[in-house]
């Protein structure tokens, strides 16, 4: 089976030969008018927390690793992994700044093969970490768009 890029609102063919895990990755929610997550963003976090941990849903087992950055003034990525990382007892890694994604796809391929990792990030570098991750030609993020998982199997 040659794995794949998709996304929960739409569906995006691409092959990614060089990584064995499950990587979603998902943009962090709304804004607020400063470095936070906004009203309708601590909604959506509560939101993935629970998409996350719905064994009937579209991701039947939670994740096993979490990602965000915390290298700038954003603390959004953080943020809307919180309600998860409390739900799964999983720690959010923050060890990767948000733009080394070549440092953030070295942390995902010494992971083992069969773990599942749920990726926060900006949109403007989801791409860039789709491609590092080695999907061939990754869609880009658009600004207005929130509901997207892209998963890299």
């Amino acid at each position: 089976m040659l794995p794949v890029l998709a996304s929960l609102s739409l569906l995006v063919a691409a092959v990614a030969a060089t990584v064995p895990q499950t990587v979603i990755l998902i943009r962090h929610g709304e804004k607020d008018s400063g470095n936070n997550l906004s009203p309708r963003g601590v909604q959506r976090s509560k939101c993935l927390a629970h998409l996350f941990t719905n064994t009937t849903g579209p991701f039947p087992t939670p994740p096993s690793h979490l990602f965000a950055y915390s290298d700038k003034s954003s603390n959004r990525s953080m943020e809307t992994l919180a309600p998860l990382s409390y739900r799964i007892g999983v720690p959010i890694d923050t060890a990767t700044g948000r733009d080394d994604v070549k440092g953030l796809v070295a942390r995902i391929r010494m992971l083992p093969a069969e773990e599942t990792m749920l990726v926060c990030w900006e949109h403007t570098v989801l791409t860039k970490i789709a491609k590092g991750l080695g999907v061939v030609s990754p869609p880009s993020y658009p600004s207005s768009e929130f509901d997207w998982a892209w998963t890299v199997v």
